[in-house]
Formats: C-alpha cells, sequence, structure tokens
C-alpha cells in the first residue's frame, strides 16, 4: 500500500512509452529517465520504512531495558533506605524505654518523629518511581485488595477502620491501585486523630468502578476539593495548611486514574470528614479484556463484600 502512487505512476509513464512512436527518440529518453528517477524514488522510500521500523524496535529495546533497570534501582534504594531507617528507630526506642529524664525523653521523641517522617518520605519516593515506570496488566480481586490494605494499615495507625467492597474484579496494575489506596490514606491519616473513622469501600455499576477512601476528620477545604476535580490542572497545588504536604502523592494517584480512563474525585464524607475516590471504567482502552463484577450480583463477596470494622491497632 505504501508503493501503491509509485506503482500507479511507474504503470502511466511505461502506458505512454508504448504509445510513442520511435521517431521521437527525445521523448523516449526522457520518459525513461523519469522511469529510472521513479525506481529510484521508491527504492529510497521502501529503504527510509526499513530504516524507521529499525530505530522504533531499537527504542522499544531500549525501553525495555530501561524499565528493567528502573525496577532493578527501585529495589535496591527500597532495601538501601529502609534498612538503616528502621534500624535508627528501633534504637531510639530503646532509647526511650530506658531513659527516665523527661528532657531527654523529649528529645528522643523528636528523633523518632523525624525518623518516622523520613521513612514515610521514602517510601512516598519509592512508590512514585514504580508507578511511573509503568506496570504489566492482571487481573485484580479490587474487593481483596481493600481487605488486605485495610488489614496491613490498621496494624500501624489506630483508626477505627471499616471496609465495604463490592467492587468485583478488573483487569489493571495491581501495584499501582495499590499505592494509590496506600496515597489516599496517609493522606486521611494526617486529617483524623487515634479512634477516628476511616472507611474504604469499593463499588461499581454498569460504567465505573469506585474505589475510595473516607474519614470522620477535619476534611478537605473547599479551595483543594475544587482543585482536586478540576481536571484541567497538572500539579494538584491550593492553599496550604499545618497539615498539607506537596500534592504530589495526590497527583500520581490522578496519574494512575487517568493512564486507566479514569479521574480522582474529592468530596465531603458522610462520616463528616473527607472523601476521595478514584473512578476508573469497567471498560478500559488500556485493557483488551472485560471486567468482572462482584460474585453473587450486589450481594457480599467473600470476607471483604460487606460493611465491617476492621479491628483496631493496639
Amino acid at each position: 500500500s505504501t508503493l501503491f502512487p509509485y506503482t500507479t505512476l511507474f504503470r502511466s509513464l511505461l502506458t505512454s512509452l508504448r504509445r510513442m512512436r520511435w521517431h521521437s527518440i527525445r521523448s523516449r529518453a526522457v520518459l525513461l529517465m523519469l522511469v529510472a528517477l521513479l525506481m529510484l524514488l521508491a527504492v529510497w522510500h521502501v529503504r527510509r520504512r526499513q530504516v524507521a521500523f529499525a530505530t522504533v524496535t531499537t527504542m522499544a529495546e531500549r525501553e525495555r531495558a530501561q524499565a528493567h533497570e528502573r525496577e532493578h534501582l527501585t529495589r535496591l534504594t527500597s532495601h538501601e533506605m529502609r534498612t538503616p531507617l528502621t534500624i535508627a528507630r528501633g534504637y531510639v526506642e530503646l532509647l526511650l524505654d530506658r531513659e527516665t529524664d523527661p528532657q531527654q525523653r523529649r528529645d528522643l521523641a523528636v528523633v523518632d518523629d523525624e525518623l518516622d517522617r523520613l521513612t514515610r518520605v521514602t517510601e512516598r519516593l519509592v512508590r512514585a518511581i514504580r508507578l511511573q515506570g509503568g506496570a504489566e496488566l492482571e487481573r485484580v480481586d479490587l474487593n481483596l485488595m481493600l481487605s488486605q490494605t485495610v488489614e496491613r494499615w490498621s496494624s500501624v495507625a489506630d483508626r477505627s477502620w471499616v471496609v465495604d467492597a463490592h467492587a468485583g474484579t478488573v483487569d489493571g496494575s495491581a501495584e499501582a491501585l495499590r499505592s494509590s489506596l496506600d496515597t489516599l490514606i496517609e493522606n486521611s491519616l494526617r486529617y483524623t486523630r487515634d479512634g477516628d473513622t476511616v472507611r474504604l469501600s469499593g463499588h461499581r455499576d454498569a460504567a465505573w468502578i469506585t474505589l475510595s477512601v473516607a474519614d470522620s476528620g477535619t476534611g478537605l477545604s473547599r479551595e483543594l476539593i475544587a482543585v482536586i476535580n478540576d481536571e484541567t490542572t497538572g500539579d494538584i497545588e491550593a492553599p496550604r495548611d499545618e497539615l498539607s504536604q506537596t500534592g504530589l502523592g495526590l497527583g500520581i494517584v490522578r496519574g494512575v486514574a487517568t493512564t486507566r480512563g479514569g479521574r480522582l474525585r474529592a468530596g465531603t464524607a458522610p462520616e463528616g470528614g473527607a472523601r476521595l475516590w478514584i473512578e476508573l471504567p469497567v471498560s478500559s482502552p488500556q485493557s483488551p479484556f472485560a471486567t468482572e463484577p462482584p460474585s453473587g450480583a450486589s450481594g457480599p463477596s467473600g470476607p471483604a463484600g460487606h460493611s465491617q470494622p476492621a479491628g483496631l491497632a493496639s
């Protein structure tokens, strides 16, 4: 199909050449030169396509190699940064248990708080590297993911955890979805206190799958809600308070959602605090496979298929 214009023109020139009389030597010579030029153009075009295809193939191989190196760097960074932080925090906690002087305990508490903050920053950095590197599609059980996420967080944060999962399965990146939920939970924990409610829910209808994190904390400002719901903005920037951070985490969550044709939304939770949720289309251009609703229609699906408290941290 690429050489069709050349073929058509070549046939026209040959037809004209046959119709010419032998005494019109000059005209025949011109036509022969045009035919030769046309053949050279066709060969050049084919060669150019071959070079372009080879270039694309090389770029694809290079991208795969870079993705592999990026994953290796992520694992190395995770290990090299988390291990010394864990050891340092362990020693600080040991000193806190042994120290009786009030001033020394306050100083150690500051160190412990800063180490905890650095640990969270490290985890967000590693998470950002992983998400920007892309991920393979797989069948993800959203109900199970929501329950497992609550189990992980309930052991480190003293909140009243509730899970309400009726989302079924979806073809996507489990790592990206899990990291997005972790980011929304981190945001919720900043605006809640011990004993407040944090509710993870997943629902679906004919067109959309919704994964949300709601809480009974102080909530988000109207300005920040407006910025999050404005899809025309790139970075999530808004007036800050003492609990706000850079907005990078929510920006990454928005990127995960939009990559799959979805969106990030914010509002007020029924509990009175903030509600952040991801809307993903049931039929995604990223995946050629159909998603599946929860088994048993809208009824419970396994242990995560109904609203239930997930337990408090000790």
